[in-house]
C-alpha cells in the first residue's frame, strides 16, 4: 500500500544537495536482481540472517525461491533467471552486502530517458507504443532461454495483459526473444537497461518523504548486521522512504509509464517488489 507525498501544489520541499539526482554518473544493473542471484546471497549468510532475509513468498508472482535445500545450499530456486520478488528490507540488505546502493526516483527517470526530453505518457523505451492485446505465448517457462512469441514492433512489457496468472519472467526476455531487437520492441531504456517498465515494480529511494530525501548516495560496505539488516548510515530503516516505480506483472498500462508515481511512498515490508541496484564510478 502507498501513501501521499509530503509535497503538493501548495506545499514545497527541498532536495538536499547530496541527494542523487541523476546528473552525476552512476552505474546501474542492466537487469533486475534474479532469483539465482538472491538465493546465492541467502546461502552466504548465517542461519539467522538468511531466515530474516528469506521473502517466504514461494508461489506468489511465480517466485520459486524456497528454503527446502540441503546445506550448504539451504535456499534453492527452480527459475534462477527469473526476476526475484523481494521486500524493501531485503533489497537494502542485498545492496549493502554487495557493496552497491539503491537508486533514487530521479536516477530511475534518467536511466529511462537518458539525455532525451520527456515524452508525455512514455514508457521506458522512450515512446507511447505498447502492445495492448493479449497475444503473447511463452516457451521454456522458468528456464534460461524462456522466450516470448508473437512479438511485433510495438513496445513490449510484462504487465496486466501479458500472462495469466500474473508472474515475473526471466530478465531480458523480450530482447532475448527477438532476432534483431530494437529499443522499442525489446522494451529497453535509453542506456539498454531492461524491464524498467513492467515485470516487477522497481524499488528505489523516494523524494516524497523526509527519510527518502535524507539519502546521500552512500555505498554499501559489504557487510550486514547479525539479524541480516543493512547498516549503512543514511539509508532508510523505518517509515515510508521507498518508491515502487515502473509497474509490474498485473499492473495496468498506465502504471508502467516512466512518470507514474501512484506508489511513490511505500513501506519497507511490502512484498512482490523487484531490486535493481546502483553504484558510483
Amino acid at each position: 500500500s502507498g501513501t501521499d507525498d509530503d509535497f503538493n501544489a501548495s506545499t514545497t520541499q527541498v532536495l538536499p544537495a547530496a541527494f542523487p539526482k541523476g546528473f552525476n554518473a552512476f552505474y546501474m544493473m542492466k537487469y533486475e536482481c534474479t532469483e539465482g542471484q538472491y538465493v546465492d546471497f541467502l546461502n552466504m549468510l548465517t542461519v539467522q540472517q538468511a531466515s530474516n532475509r528469506f521473502p517466504n513468498t514461494t508461489g506468489t508472482l511465480g517466485n520459486t525461491m524456497d528454503d527446502t535445500g540441503v546445506a550448504p545450499e539451504l535456499y534453492v530456486t527452480s527459475a534462477p533467471d527469473r526476476a526475484a520478488s523481494v521486500r524493501g528490507s531485503d533489497m537494502l540488505a542485498y545492496a549493502d552486502w554487495a557493496a552497491l546502493r539503491p537508486m533514487t526516483e530521479l536516477e530511475f527517470e534518467k536511466a529511462c530517458r537518458g539525455n532525451r526530453p520527456a515524452v508525455p505518457n512514455e514508457y521506458a523505451w522512450g515512446n507511447t507504443s505498447l502492445r495492448s492485446t493479449p497475444v503473447y505465448g511463452i516457451s521454456n517457462a522458468g528456464t534460461a532461454n524462456e522466450t516470448v512469441s508473437a512479438l511485433g514492433s510495438e513496445g513490449n512489457a510484462n504487465y496486466s495483459i501479458f500472462i495469466t496468472p500474473n508472474r515475473a519472467t526471466r530478465v531480458g526476455i523480450f530482447a532475448g526473444s527477438l532476432v534483431a531487437p530494437d529499443r522499442t520492441a525489446a522494451g529497453a531504456s535509453y542506456y539498454g537497461a531492461m524491464e524498467l517498465s513492467g515485470n516487477l515494480p522497481e524499488l528505489m529511494i523516494n523524494v516524497g518523504s523526509p527519510q527518502g530525501r535524507a539519502f546521500t548516495g552512500a555505498m554499501g560496505d559489504g557487510s550486514i548486521d547479525v539479524s541480516g539488516a543493512a547498516t549503512v548510515t543514511g539509508w532508510p530503516i523505518a517509515g515510508l522512504p521507498l518508491a515502487a516505480r515502473g509497474g509490474g506483472t498485473g499492473s495496468l498500462s498506465g502504471r508502467i509509464r516512466v512518470s507514474d508515481r501512484q506508489t511513490a511512498a511505500i513501506s519497507l515490508s511490502i512484498s512482490g517488489m523487484g531490486a535493481r541496484l546502483c553504484r558510483i564510478p
